[in-house]
């Protein structure tokens, strides 16, 4: 089965306004997406990132909605040593360390960017 990963920002498309044509294409793709892991097409694979930055929400009813969704993941994977290791590298080069995916024991998953 084909494993995907969604980053905070696409969980948080679903709750985004869709006053751009962009912002509503985007919601729309995650929408069909979750729509193939709901029918056990897909597998959602999350990671620790994930519910660090999902906590990070300042705003409590998408902060809530995100980690509600987040509870339906397959796996919550932590990062294993070696991406512990390229995620603090990445942080000293000036990139957010929680935006590195996870790789470790379930193999790499895919990434969807919105």
């Amino acid at each position: 089965m084909m494993r995907i990963y969604f980053d905070s920002c696409a969980l948080n498309r679903q709750t985004d306004t869709p006053s751009q044509h962009r912002v509503r294409l985007e919601a729309e793709a995650v929408d069909r997406i979750f729509r193939l892991v709901w029918k056990g097409r897909l597998e959602w694979i999350a990671s620790l990132a994930n519910e660090i930055e999902l906590r990070r929400n300042p705003d409590e009813m998408r902060r809530s909605d995100g980690l509600k969704l987040l509870s339906f993941a397959s796996n919550l994977v932590e990062p294993d040593i070696a991406t512990r290791v390229r995620s603090a590298e990445l942080e000293r080069s000036g990139y957010g360390a929680e935006k590195i995916g996870t790789g470790g024991r379930y193999g790499r998953p895919f990434f969807l960017n919105v």
